[in-house]
Order: structure tokens, then sequence, then C-alpha cells
């Protein structure tokens, strides 16, 4: 039997956004949930992943701020 390593695989670690990334992120979000609410949509789903992918450049930013302020 063949053993499988335990290196995690470079391709799939992600890196963490650029600030710009993250802005464009945030404004693609919420530019979105904007449409979904503008149309009377009622895909919770939907919502839920923009709200969380939100979320995510929300922290991003307040974290690449956080470290240029250093």
């Amino acid at each position: 039997m063949e053993r499988k390593s335990s290196k995690i695989d470079k391709k799939d670690v992600q890196r963490p956004p650029t600030l710009e990334e993250a802005q464009n992120m945030l404004a693609f979000a919420d530019s979105q949930i904007e449409k979904l609410k503008a149309t009377g949509s009622e895909d919770k789903r939907l919502l839920e992943y923009l709200n969380q992918k939100r979320d995510k450049a929300i922290k991003a930013i307040a974290r690449i701020e956080g470290e240029s302020k250093k």
C-alpha cells in the first residue's frame, strides 16, 4: 500500500487577498445584495453566500489595514 504524504499541496493553499482584491470583493457583494433586494428575490442561500463573502472582505480589509499601521 502506498502511503499518502502529510505535506500540504501548495496548490491547495490560498494566499490572502490584496487590499484591492478585498475592496473589489466587498463592492461586488454589496452590489449583488442590492440587486437581490431590488428584485425582491427570496433566495436565502444566495443572500447568505453574499453576506459571507462581504464579511470575509471586511475582515481582510481590516487585517490588511491593521498590518499596514504596524
